[in-house]
């Protein structure tokens, strides 16, 4: 085999490597006909109004996307639940864009036997970004309407902010006791209605608590009292 024989081969193989590393990079955006502009819910904000929560998308290429899936795939709020609960904080801020910053405060806490109280652990403020403007599009995908829910995530040192897994588990189960607790507290509670969000949870699984050592979770749209009673 000729010199040329082989550099032609070899540029060859380069260019196939190419073209199968660069083939993942479309499969973060949504396939065709994807309903983005879905309303998946509708929050009643008791200072803001009605807030939609689209289904919206993530590209997790391009970093672009917005609304439930946006938080759920890039943030890890993996519940629609709790993303109703953070965008009905009647806590909030308006940004220079005119998009309104809603705070909810979420925790856990440690309760030890020979104690009648419970002391806070670690709780994260957790954003909800309101979005009260209409589009027809975000990014190429539709909106049709005000585009409400554009993402949520969790004030951390992570670049990222991603939220911890027990995020999601505190919002959909305020006070309850973590079946993985070292000293749990007697049997699981099943947590509790919550007016903006009707529907029932679609809680994140238990094991999101195992690695966690905490007794009660919680959340507040202030932050959280130091020490509860159990």
């Amino acid at each position: 085999m000729t010199s040329g024989s082989r550099s032609w081969i070899l540029a060859l193989v380069a260019a196939s490597v190419s073209l199968i590393i660069a083939t993942p990079a479309q499969a973060a955006q949504p396939p065709a006909g994807y309903p983005t502009s879905q309303v998946m819910a509708i929050v009643s904000n008791p200072a803001y109004g009605e807030i939609p929560i689209r289904r919206g998308f993530y590209d997790a290429d391009s970093n672009r996307g917005f609304g439930m899936d946006k938080a759920w795939h890039k943030h890890n709020i993996t519940s629609l639940n709790a993303q109703q609960i953070i965008m009905a904080s009647p806590n909030g801020s308006e940004q220079g864009n005119g998009n309104i910053d809603l705070h909810t405060y979420v925790g856990y806490y440690r309760c030890p036997e020979n104690q009648g109280s419970c002391t806070l652990q670690t709780q994260i403020l957790v954003h909800g970004i309101d979005a009260p403007n209409t589009a027809n599009y975000i990014s190429g995908w539709p909106v049709d309407g005000t585009v409400g829910l554009l993402t949520a995530y969790c004030d951390n040192d992570d670049r990222a902010k991603d939220c911890p897994n027990w995020v999601t588990y505190s919002l959909d189960h305020p006070g309850a006791e973590n079946p993985y607790a070292p000293n749990a507290l007697g049997t699981q509670a099943t947590g509790q209605e919550h007016t903006p969000a009707p529907t029932s949870p679609d809680s994140a699984p238990l094991r999101r608590t195992k690695g966690v050592r905490a007794d009660k979770f919680a959340y507040s749209y202030q932050p959280l009292a130091p020490t509860i009673s159990k």
